[in-house]
């Protein structure tokens, strides 16, 4: 059974992502929903993203191929300046809310047996 066993097979797809980008970049909360398209750019055959972190400190943090490639085929017709991780209860397919991922990431690991209480991790997953 898949992690995210959602009806809606769009949504299973971008939480999915979301967990996969959270494990390979090993980003904050904020930093993964303030993710804008223009921040995912190629680096030969990858890609990076540019983080905005805390204190306005930026980092570029480096993607294996078929991370860059999911979530290339996943973008449609999103514009430069529009989130990566869209809310699907927002009328204008805005940003994702850092609590809504939050609750998100605390019920799958209760799905999978870790105890909802695991703090720090939901803030930053380890890389």
């Amino acid at each position: 059974m898949p992690l995210c066993f959602v009806r809606n097979f769009g949504r299973c797809e971008r939480n999915r992502l979301i967990f996969k980008v959270f494990y390979y970049a090993g980003l904050r909360v904020s930093e993964l929903c303030g993710l804008n398209w223009e921040d995912l750019t190629n680096n030969g055959e990858s890609g990076q993203f540019l983080i905005y972190g805390k204190a306005d400190k930026t980092r570029v943090v480096l993607l294996p191929k078929s991370l860059y490639t999911e979530l290339l085929n996943s973008r449609g017709d999103a514009g430069n300046l529009e989130p990566i991780f869209r809310s699907r209860k927002k009328s204008d397919g805005g940003r994702l809310n850092p609590v809504s991922v939050t609750h998100m990431v605390k019920a799958a690991a209760v799905r999978v047996g870790l105890s909802e209480s695991f703090g720090p991790l939901v803030e930053t997953l380890p890389r």
